[in-house]
């Protein structure tokens, strides 16, 4: 960014023909639409579908904290309510962490940051500890796992980018099918299992992320090479400044409010 606060970004001077978008403009030899970004999304897929899996499925666990705890709804369900709010309230902190270290070592470190959440609140003996195990920790680790997974997706497609992201998002709607192996393993096994096993489900995600996260990009160097020429974007427009995204952000945050209720409180009502 220039001293007047116009962005500056870069692109590669690799000669890349027009309307080619199977070639990619990294230099590294990888590809567009191609295999490896195929693997890219399926790997964000199944990591999606895992994290979220473990904080959508809260309602499943509701009533048996509330019978274990006996501290009240609004109490108890706080505890998965703020897990989800601090999820998406840390993406911009893992935006930055990403811009800093990259989306495979952000994604590790977050799933390992996610599980060791969930380890220790499958320990704690009160509510109020929960809240910084399950709610804090938990919701700052999933937040590094799964905006990588989202963000890093579009980097590898052009032609299939639609496609992709919306696969992307279809994992929310399977993650919510995981509520029955929870379901499962809170009868068989109590609560504490079931949080190690979710636990576990973190853990794979900081494998998957660390593995198959790879930009396809050079967005996260912060100098340009010499193969890279300076691009003028002085028509951009802040984010905080573009009010079709502020309208769509102040919808999405009222939105939340009724739409994650029936997660944690419908349960209780079926069993």
């Amino acid at each position: 960014m220039d001293s007047a606060g116009k962005t500056e970004g870069y692109c590669e001077s690799n000669n890349v023909p027009d309307g080619d978008p199977s070639r990619s403009r990294d230099g590294g030899g990888s590809s567009y639409d191609g295999p490896r970004a195929w693997s890219v999304c399926a790997a964000g897929f199944v990591v999606s579908v895992l994290i979220v899996s473990c904080s959508q499925t809260y309602g499943t666990i509701f009533p048996v904290l509330l019978d274990e705890f006996k501290q009240g709804k609004a109490k108890t369900a706080w505890v998965g309510s703020l897990a989800i709010a601090l999820s998406m309230t840390f993406s911009p902190v893992a935006a930055k962490l990403i811009d800093r270290f990259g989306y495979r070592l952000v994604s590790l470190a977050g799933g390992v940051f996610a599980a060791l959440g969930l380890f220790i609140t499958s320990q704690v003996n009160t509510i109020a500890m929960m809240y910084l195990t399950y709610s804090v920790i938990f919701g700052f680790g999933s937040s590094c796992v799964f905006t990588p997974a989202y963000t890093v997706v579009p980097g590898h497609f052009t032609k299939w980018q639609s496609t992709a992201m919306g696969l992307m998002g279809s994992s929310n709607g399977l993650s919510l099918a995981m509520s029955m192996l929870i379901k499962t393993l809170l009868s068989n096994y109590g609560w504490r299992v079931t949080f190690m096993a979710m636990g576990g489900f973190a853990l794979a995600d900081a494998v998957i992320g660390g593995i198959f996260f790879v930009s396809n990009t050079r967005e996260h160097k912060s100098q340009p090479s010499k193969d890279q020429v300076p691009i003028n974007s002085s028509g951009d427009v802040p984010l905080w400044k573009n009010k079709h995204i502020l309208v769509c952000a102040f919808a999405s945050f009222l939105f939340q409010f009724g739409n994650t209720i029936p997660l944690v409180h419908l349960v209780r009502n079926f069993i």
